[in-house]
């Protein structure tokens, strides 16, 4: 309403206000639903604030204002760590308490120790994938008694795929314990897809204050693109081909910008 009526001043400084909370919130949630929550506001508040900058009414004190606030989004406000940490630690605790609260716990169909094990596999796979680090070949915690007379199945919560039934029938009640999640796609691509807007805002931000600005991609390509004809400036996203629907975009007003065809 009030970019309507003309206070786009006003309104940035709101803005910022609301902005500010995500912030300092995202760096001490620890559920990690709460953690994707306060990044996807911080995302449309990015958004918000490439509004201001591609409007032609906007002044340039509410330009530099926006600036001084919407520096890059640190790195401890979008990490997953300390929230898949405390994920695991609740779990943790959640598994030595069940003899005392469930009756099924206390029978020797529960396994704490393998069912521990299993968790503790997957949510370092978690963190790896988080920090782009699944190249590397990590140890992993054997789920199985120590004497065990065959060679050890493969099994990871990392995918949909079904726990193997051998272990089903050595872990029974492990199928009522904890989260089954992809790794792959909750640890690495959420955190990075907000560091590319990030990025793109940062580039709008420093053209619309006439500073010089580099392209350079942190992923996904070489280079971001500015696609001038569609008023855009936008990543290919993880696939690496423009124009599908992973793309990570943010609209420009070239005209406002001074973003020519030559770029």
């Amino acid at each position: 309403m009030q970019i309507e009526e003309g206070d786009i001043h006003a309104f940035a400084a709101e803005l910022i206000d609301l902005d500010s909370m995500f912030r300092k919130l995202s760096v001490n949630v620890r559920p990690t639903i709460g953690k994707a929550v306060c990044l996807k506001c911080i995302e449309l508040d990015i958004l918000t604030a490439n509004v201001i900058l591609n409007n032609p009414g906007s002044l340039k004190k509410s330009i530099e204002l926006l600036a001084q606030h919407f520096t890059p989004v640190a790195m401890e406000q979008m990490s997953l760590r300390n929230a898949i940490l405390s994920e695991y630690f609740l779990l943790k605790d959640i598994v030595s308490k069940m003899p005392d609260f469930n009756a099924a716990g206390k029978t020797p169909l529960f396994k704490s120790n393998s069912t521990l094990r299993l968790y503790r596999n997957f949510y370092c796979d978690w963190l790896d994938a988080m920090e782009g680090d699944l190249s590397i070949a990590k140890v992993q915690l054997s789920v199985w008694p120590d004497i065990y007379p065959f060679t050890e199945p493969s099994l990871s919560l990392n995918n949909h795929k079904p726990l193997p039934l051998l272990y089903k029938f050595y872990n029974p009640l492990v199928i009522v314990v904890g989260p089954r999640y992809d790794a792959k796609m909750l640890g690495r691509h959420p955190v990075t897809r907000t560091q590319i807007q990030d990025d793109l805002f940062q580039m709008i931000l420093n053209k619309r204050l006439g500073r010089e600005v580099s392209l350079k991609a942190r992923a996904y390509s070489d280079k971001y693109i500015v696609d001038v004809e569609n008023r855009k400036i936008f990543s290919p996203g993880p696939d690496g081909e423009a124009g599908t629907k992973d793309d990570i975009e943010m609209r420009i007003n070239p005209e406002v910008l001074g973003w020519g065809n030559q770029e």
